[in-house]
């Protein structure tokens, strides 16, 4: 008799503590797509070539004229790409964020 008067005790209880540790688990992750998200601003402050110089950069190198320009990931650090549009066709331009070099030229991928 005893057991069952505080089984629906026990078993909020149990509730309750599973939910805060989830909670604990899912700000923890927050925290770090903060820290994340704060060491990539501070990387891209930190970046010598500006977009505008970049885009400058990929245009000169494929007679193009640029379409799209940002910052992506790619092996771990961060580049400039830049799509330009030629006639009919379209290049994706890498370029060094520290140089504002032209690293590489592609054909761009279709979405």
């Amino acid at each position: 008799m005893f057991r069952n008067k505080f089984a629906p005790y026990a078993l909020a209880t149990a509730l309750l503590l599973g939910a805060a540790g989830a909670g604990t688990v899912a700000l923890a992750g927050e925290r770090e797509r903060d820290r994340d998200t704060a060491a990539e601003m501070q990387a891209v402050a930190a970046m010598r070539t500006t977009l505008p110089q970049a885009i400058a950069a990929a245009e000169q190198a494929t007679g193009g004229r640029a379409i799209e320009a940002g910052v992506e990931h790619e092996d771990g650090r961060l580049t400039l790409k830049v799509e330009i549009q030629k006639g009919t066709e379209r290049q994706e331009v890498t370029i060094n964020p520290d140089t504002g070099a032209v690293l590489h030229v592609a054909a761009a991928d279709e979405d």
